[in-house]
């Protein structure tokens, strides 16, 4: 049960856990199939992620290992966040952004 941006959610991915809006309502119970419009939804709330079933051919080794690695950016760039209130929610999601971007780039390089 890998945890996926919701900019990186797509339509058809199902739901391992309820997700919540700021006041704790939920918006989707577990074992909800995700649509667009729903993905949507998720963005205007600013939900920044969401527990999803892995998907058919997915390793969830690897989902396991990128989650690592986006951690360990995260702990690599708050530094550079040190005079930021890191609990404000945009100081929060442009340092997990960031974090994603470099997870990605470290993984993906060019041929």
């Amino acid at each position: 049960m890998p945890i996926v941006s919701t900019d990186m959610l797509k339509e058809g991915m199902t739901l391992d856990a309820p997700v919540k809006n700021t006041q704790g309502q939920v918006l989707f119970g577990s074992g909800h199939v995700l649509k667009e419009k729903h993905i949507t939804m998720m963005m205007a709330w600013g939900i920044p992620e969401a527990s999803v079933s892995s998907p058919d051919g997915e390793d969830p080794e690897e989902a396991r290992r990128y989650q690592q690695l986006v951690m360990r950016m995260e702990q690599a760039i708050r530094p550079r966040f040190r005079r930021c209130d890191c609990s404000q929610p945009l100081v929060s999601e442009t340092i997990r952004c960031v974090a994603e971007l470099m997870a990605r780039k470290d993984i993906i390089k060019p041929a």
